[in-house]
């Protein structure tokens, strides 16, 4: 039989009161506005390998919702709830019945301890549980007026962490004290999921003996990987004989650091193509990238084109001191191939490849140097679901010279 039973669990004793909600129980206590019978539990002699089962009333006698966060057992594992962690919502008014299942498979005493976590309160109730198998004494009550002399303490004994950015993490200390008149080996420190765990530069890790009166901190790191809610008991064992065990009870919320996609591009204010008769197509490639930390939607890709007639205009030639250089205009097309997927995760990125291609003949004239698609005629947009810009513009220009 291992008992589990760990002293460094606050334990909130019964306070009785006296509003309609408790007129039909005369036997609970209450853990903030909620009410919970009985107190104790004892399912007496049950024969071997036989099951019984006992009811737990929750009862909210508050006029708000209350979160039971977590309902766990330690102690012999010969006791049972229907799963082995619970967690429900009461709304005001509202009860909740849970059952514990007892199976003894020696003649014996078993002991338990149900422990109550709930979202108005930091600290945690609990349910004595006893049972005795087959034809044994049963054990006499432990006086909850005899306190356990020496050991280990711990405080606090529970802790939500505030909400902490996925991939970050978040750091708490608690005080672990012997009060014992003996060296205490810590020997191991356990955590019932990976999100949270002793720190490397923890003062207390496996292997610390706290000496008779000393006090030190464990230093407890929250890590979500994920926007969502975790809860989790770390577990402290050492060779104190008062107290074997501790646990304290922890949650926390992995939240959004952005909270919203965020598209970027690597293309300038203006994007030039330049062409020659030659090589009358050319192309460029444009990133499109998610810098935000929720989905990217890309909705669609709107390309306008200059829809002037080729004509004579007034363009500066940025290689020669020439003026006069002819409009493209509808000889000269811009094209985009799209891109392979729509949605991008955050950190994604993907290529759009956008081409000019010119398929005019004005290079008949002996004074043609080349013609030109100034700005402002054309224009790639980009269409997306990035709340702080739904349209990324992306101006589009083009020279198209004789070499």
């Amino acid at each position: 039989m291992i008992f589990l039973l760990a002293c460094a669990t606050s334990y909130v004793p019964p306070t009785k009161v006296t509003d309609s909600a408790t007129d039909t129980l005369d036997d609970y206590y209450q853990l903030g506005g909620l009410l919970i019978s009985p107190q104790e539990l004892d399912f007496g002699g049950v024969p071997l390998l036989d099951t019984a089962s006992s009811e737990i009333l929750f009862i909210n006698s508050s006029a708000d919702p209350i979160n039971v966060t977590s309902l766990y057992l330690e102690g012999d594992e010969q006791f049972e709830l229907t799963s082995s962690l619970m967690s429900f919502d009461l709304d005001a008014d509202s009860e909740e019945i849970v059952e514990v299942h007892f199976t003894p498979d020696a003649e014996t005493n078993f002991e338990g301890i149900l422990n109550i976590l709930i979202s108005t309160e930091s600290e945690m109730g609990q349910i004595s549980l006893f049972g005795t198998g087959g034809q044994a004494e049963p054990s006499a009550e432990p006086s909850s007026e005899d306190p356990i002399e020496g050991g280990l303490t711990i405080s606090p004994l529970s802790y939500s962490f505030p909400g902490t950015i996925a991939g970050s993490s978040s750091i708490k200390s608690f005080q672990i004290t012997n009060t014992s008149s003996d060296p205490v080996l810590i020997s191991s420190v356990m955590s019932s999921v990976p999100t949270f765990g002793y720190s490397q530069g923890s003062p207390i890790k496996p292997g610390t003996t706290l000496q008779s009166g000393q006090q030190s901190e464990l230093t407890i790191t929250f890590a979500p990987e994920l926007e969502q809610q975790y809860s989790g008991v770390i577990t402290i064992q050492n060779n104190s004989e008062n107290t074997p065990t501790l646990t304290i009870n922890l949650d926390g919320e992995g939240t959004c650091d952005v909270c919203s996609p965020i598209l970027t591009t690597n293309a300038n204010s203006m994007t030039s193509f330049k062409a020659t008769l030659f090589t009358s197509t050319v192309t460029q490639d444009i990133i499109l990238s998610n810098t935000g930390d929720r989905d990217l939607e890309i909705s669609s890709l709107d390309l306008i084109n200059d829809s002037q007639a080729p004509a004579s205009i007034q363009v500066p030639h940025p290689d020669f001191p020439l003026i006069q250089i002819e409009n493209c205009g509808t000889d000269g097309v811009f094209n985009h191939n799209g891109i392979s997927s729509p949605t991008l995760t955050p950190g994604m990125s993907t290529t759009l490849t956008v081409s000019y291609t010119y398929t005019g003949s004005g290079f008949n004239s002996d004074d043609w140097f080349g013609c030109a698609e100034p700005s402002g005629s054309n224009e790639l947009t980009i269409y997306s679901n990035d709340t702080s810009q739904s349209a990324v513009s992306i101006p589009l220009e083009a020279l198209v010279s004789l070499f």
